[in-house]
């Protein structure tokens, strides 16, 4: 019984070291489809830079709360990758590096940073944070790319729209637009334009929203503080 018992496990054995053998020759050999993950690339983000003091006396306190929804965009402008238009019609993309998540989640998110960095209003977030919200602010992106013709060039185009909730108005709408050229050709100088042209719209569409002649069923805080 026990010889038999030796003999099926050195067939299993046998068996198991011939297909491991086989299965290691089609890794080798390339037979197998397996994931390829060889692509380099280096990661960049959208860094949030801070108000100026000439900003900062733009802002205006608000007692309302803000939802930010979801940017939209076209399919040219939702992924990672850095995206260079070469003519009218035709885009190609920048080699070796890519954005850190998609472009749609890096402008709300530094959007949202600015918003709370202004300090001047009473609560943002998205429409997953659960906010008793009074306004949305709609955001499209049109525009995100390296332009590459006589000259280069970061432009950014985003139009945005304010929504009031308790009646599903739009109370407000704009076109953000920024266009940074790039002295020198150098990768550095395409992502320092990236960083400048975005924010510039970033900290233009958080004053626009703030301003509150838009919304005068809400005083500001500076209003209720000088009644009181």
């Amino acid at each position: 019984m026990m010889d038999m018992f030796l003999t099926k496990r050195s067939i299993f054995m046998r068996v198991s070291t011939v297909f491991l053998g086989c299965f290691s020759l089609l890794i080798l050999s390339g037979c197998m489809n397996l994931p390829k993950n060889s692509e380099k690339y280096k990661l960049f983000y959208l860094k949030t830079l801070p108000f100026s003091e000439k900003e900062r006396a733009s802002l205006h306190p608000v007692k309302w709360q803000l939802i930010l929804e979801d940017p939209s965009c076209d399919g040219r402008l939702n992924t990672d990758r850095i995206v260079v238009q070469t003519s009218s019609a035709e885009i190609t993309h920048v080699s070796g590096a890519r954005w850190v998540d998609r472009l749609p989640n890096l402008i709300q998110q530094l959007l949202l940073n600015l918003f709370e960095n202004s300090g001047q209003i009473k609560g943002v977030g998205t429409s997953l944070d659960g906010l008793d919200a009074d306004y949305v602010l709609l955001i499209d992106i049109r525009d995100f790319e390296l332009m590459v013709r006589e000259s280069k060039e970061v432009r950014i185009r985003i139009f945005g729209k304010i929504m009031r909730l308790k009646d599903r108005e739009i109370v407000g709408a704009k076109t953000f637009e920024s266009m940074v050229p790039i002295p020198q050709d150098s990768f550095k100088e395409v992502i320092d334009a990236f960083l400048t042209a975005t924010n510039r719209v970033g900290k233009e569409i958080v004053i626009w929203t703030l301003e509150t002649p838009q919304f005068p069923d809400f005083p500001s805080m500076e209003a209720t503080d000088e009644s009181e």
